[in-house]
């Protein structure tokens, strides 16, 4: 017979504007279990389903004393039924995280358990003949072997943990890097659109100083070929040189936004491969966090791979020794 089996989904979701995250566990195979009901459920209101509350997951005996139809249930007059779908909200994902490890740490202990009395305690006519001579030498192996055992679960349990922080600690880097990316593509984005201005207005100065400089030499010779009167041809004069008075100014002005400009360009510059390392400081985190989380979920499975080996450390142990008690 195939192996109990459950399909999980974890999923972030918003609910009332608040970031939350939901586990969705269904016992899709009861396997050697006598059905898939294997989340104990107290029924808060009867018409509602969805605020049914998580007991624990259930134990050999709730088979039979709790029934796996909530209808039914609710006309017997129980509190609490026997479902095999859950769905569990968290506040934050450490919680999430925790939780769902522990659920299947739980389920996966009803199985063994359910297995363990099946193959081990259930016997028809069984003869045993008197006395039985018990090998103490078995006895101390298999209880040594199931503290070998509690040792390599806290090992596997303690290197998951570190895994654990070191990803978390990651995340918190990679979106530091991210600010500080968003905050340099900004002020890129500003300094070139100064340094696009000022190269406009260097570039339209050129033709305007050209422009002015011919109109004044052009106001000169007509001035000087007019027949007006003098003081009238003086106070031209007079205008033209505080025109030209005046273009030496924008001269000196344009002189100084040509300096700007390059300053400009030098700060462009400087963002630029700003940005170009923050990407680079970018992917190469985010590799190391994508290795993180493989190791993670290596240790993981280590810790689950443990936690089935000191569960049949433990019925080794007790298959020669009854009474041992860890």
């Amino acid at each position: 017979m195939p192996g109990t089996r459950t399909q999980s989904s974890r999923t972030p979701t918003v609910i009332e504007n608040v970031g939350q995250y939901e586990i969705h566990i269904v016992c899709t195979d009861p396997g050697s279990l006598p059905d898939s009901g294997i989340f104990l459920l107290s029924i808060v209101d009867a018409a509602g389903p969805k605020s049914d509350i998580l007991v624990r997951i259930i134990e050999l005996g709730d088979t039979t004393a709790y029934s796996n139809d909530r209808e039914a249930a609710i006309a017997d007059g129980d509190t609490q039924w026997r479902s095999s779908e859950l769905r569990l909200v968290y506040g934050d994902i450490e919680t999430a995280n925790e939780a769902q490890k522990e659920l299947s740490q739980r389920i996966n202990t009803l199985v063994v358990n359910f297995d363990t009395v099946n193959s081990e305690f259930t016997v028809t006519n069984e003869i045993t003949v008197y006395p039985v001579t018990v090998n103490t030498t078995t006895q101390a192996v298999a209880k040594d072997n199931y503290a070998k055992a509690t040792a390599a679960v806290v090992v596997a349990e303690e290197a998951r943990n570190a895994h654990t922080a070191d990803c978390a600690a990651l995340e918190v880097e990679l979106a530091n890097i991210q600010v500080r990316l968003n905050d340099a593509n900004s002020d890129f984005t500003a300094v070139a659109t100064i340094r696009s201005s000022l190269t406009i207005l260097q570039g339209a100065y050129l033709g305007h100083h050209a422009s002015v400089g011919s109109y004044t030499d052009t106001i000169k010779l007509f001035n000087n070929a007019s027949d007006a009167l003098p003081d009238q041809k003086d106070d031209i004069s007079g205008e033209i040189t505080n025109i030209e008075l005046e273009m030496q100014v924008m001269v000196a002005s344009n002189a100084s936004l040509a300096t700007t400009t390059t300053d400009t360009i030098t700060l462009y510059a400087i963002l630029q491969a700003r940005i170009i390392t923050l990407n680079a400081d970018k992917a190469a985190k985010n590799t190391t966090f994508y290795q993180c989380s493989v190791a993670l979920t290596k240790a993981q499975a280590d810790v689950v791979a443990a936690r089935e080996a000191q569960d049949a450390a433990l019925v080794a142990a007790r298959a020669v020794c009854p009474d041992f008690a860890p």
